[in-house]
Parts: C-alpha cells; structure tokens; sequence
C-alpha cells in the first residue's frame, strides 16, 4: 500500500519534480501516503457565501452568545485547573488539602461503595488511605465537562493509578460535581465505580485488513515493495518499504505504523523514513472504496511538509494512490499522478 511520506524539500530544490526526482518523491510519498490528512480537500475547500447581511438586531443578538460561549468555556477550564489541583494534592499526600476541595457538605464516594459525608469524613478518610498506602498517584482522564446550572458542573472521565498495591491499581470511572462557591469551584459529591475497558472481538483497524499482505508499484526510475503485517494483538499495522531504483541500487528500508485513536474513531499513523524524517497521518474514510490520510511530516533539514493522500480502491488486490494539496514549509506545490499498486501476495 506505500507509506507515502509527505514531500521532502530536496525534491523541490533540484526540480520540480523531473523524472529524475520522480521516483524519489513516489518513495517518499509511498512512504507517507497511508499517514496523510484526512480530509477530501477539493470538496472540503468549497463553502457558500452568504447573501444576507447581519441587521443590528441580529449583531446584538450574537454578542450575548459569544459573551455566553466564553464564559462557559473559562468556567470549563477552571473545572479542570481543580482536577489538576486535586490530583497535584493526592500526589503530595495532604489529607488536609484534599478535603478542603469539597464543600463543607460535600460527599464522597469509593468505588467500594463507601459513603463519606462532609469535610470531617472526607478529611479522616484521605488521612487514612494515605497513611496506609502512601501518597496516591493518579491521573484523572476526562471525558467531559457539561454545565447542570449557572455555578454547577458535572466532569466525568476514568481515574488511572500508579504506583500503588494491586488491590487498588484497577481503574475505576469518576464523576464530580462542582459548584461555585466564593469564587472557587469546590466540589459538592464526587463517586467512583468499578470500571472494565470494553473488549472487542474484532481490531478497531479491521477496516483495514485489505493492506495485509505483499504490495508492489513500478514508476519511471524505479520500483517499490511494500509488507504490511499485522502486531500487537492486531492493534496496529506495521508497513515496510523497500525501494529500489531501475539501476538496481537499493534505498534503505522505511516503516509507517498505523493504529486507531479512540478520540476521534479513526485510524491514525507515524511514518519514519530512512533518512531520518518521520511524519503523521490522520485517516478518513470517504466511501467503501476511498480513504483520505491528512499527512504533515518534517524533513532532515527541518522542513515542514503537508498533503493529503487519496487511496481508491480498485479490488481486492488493487489500488491507486495520489497526493494533492501538498506543500513545503507553507509554499504549494503540484498535485502528483495517481499510482497503481498491486498486490503479490496475501
């Protein structure tokens, strides 16, 4: 299937792509491609102007809702400075501290399902815990923050600890609600409950699968294979390049990793070229037959590449690939041809 890096600066300073660069850019956008933008960056770039100017009214009316948007956005943003205020005293080991983060008719409750009501409880129970199992480190992975009232929020996410004995290194959901006091966001009732990572029978990239297997593609000045195998309980697929010029001479091997981001539901990857440049990708699926990768990469000399790579399907052991919207360090350059590859074996 071809990594498809993004472009390198080399290529543009000898030529704009002659033939005699064609081959090396084909390489290093096979080594690159399957990490590109995601994005269908024709279609995406079209948007409607708007024939209706805005009435005074209407301006007025708007200034309220950014006035609201910010003011949402600076108490989401407190919220989380006290969940890392909370987590910074857990780490420190003050029990005092800990507690003074609720209100003084606040509750706590254990993933054990035990119940403590207000700062004195509170306090007694982090003064316990951490005098038996030292200083608690953990990292709280939020979700989300959604406001229930003016002054009252609701974070929730998964609490991850480390370091501590294993009857307590399970990870378990929280949810805390906040509320406005004084000027300080403290919390009024905050919950842990077991939590079990969801198993999927199937990879996250089972979409994917088709790219097991051998590839090849041939173009003016040389050719190129790519091995694509499944690792890590088939949680990531691992793509290696050998490319080959028409004179026999070898171009050492380069790799592009692609796994899934569970942020965005989507296959993302990391491309590391032989001569030392590595990229990412971020992948989109357009139609049962074509994938964009959103790509941006850095070359050895520090330039900054990005494009976006279009992967049709043909068949089962066929696709083309091609790399539109490209530039260098901000500069645009040439869409490339599409290239055919074909599969060897699978």
């Amino acid at each position: 299937m071809l990594y498809f890096a993004p472009v390198h600066k080399c290529s543009v300073e000898r030529h704009r792509f002659t033939l005699k660069n064609a081959f090396n850019l084909v390489a290093c956008l096979l080594a690159s491609t399957l990490m590109m933008p995601s994005v269908g960056a024709a279609e995406d770039k079209k948007t409607t102007t708007e024939s209706v100017k805005a009435t005074r009214a209407g301006k007025l009316a708007a200034k309220p809702k950014k006035a609201e948007q910010s003011k949402s956005a600076d108490e989401e943003a407190q919220v989380k400075q006290q969940l890392a205020a909370l987590k910074q005293a857990l780490a420190d080991g003050d029990a005092a501290k800990t507690a003074s983060m609720w209100t003084e008719d606040g509750t706590y409750t254990s993933y054990q399902g035990e119940v403590f009501k207000g700062n004195k409880e509170i306090l007694a129970r982090f003064t316990d815990l951490m005098s038996q199992e030292g200083k608690p480190l953990v990292y709280f992975a939020l979700e989300g923050v959604k406001k229930l009232a003016p002054g009252a929020a609701l974070a929730e996410g998964i609490v991850h600890r480390m370091g501590v004995p294993s009857a307590f290194s399970a990870e378990t959901r929280f949810s805390i609600v906040f509320v406005k006091q004084g000027g300080n966001w403290l919390i009024k009732s905050a919950s842990e409950t077991p939590y079990t990572a969801p198993v999927s029978k199937t990879s996250p990239l089972s979409e994917l699968s088709w790219l097991v297997g051998d590839w090849a593609a041939k173009g003016k000045v040389g050719s190129i294979m790519m091995k694509v195998d499944w690792a890590a309980n088939k949680n990531f697929l691992i793509c290696t390049y050998f490319t080959k010029q028409n004179d026999g001479t070898p171009i050492p091997e380069s790799r592009q990793v692609i796994g899934w981001d569970p942020r965005s539901q989507s296959p993302i990857s990391w491309h590391f070229d032989a001569r030392g440049g590595f990229g990412f990708g971020q992948w989109n699926k357009r139609s049962a037959n074509k994938w964009l990768v959103q790509a941006s990469g850095v070359d050895t000399d520090g330039s900054e590449t990005e494009a976006t790579n279009v992967l049709s399907i043909d068949g089962k052991d066929s696709f083309s690939w091609q790399s539109i919207d490209r530039t260098i360090n901000g500069e645009a350059l040439s869409d490339t041809a599409a290239l055919q590859v074909q599969r060897l074996s699978k």
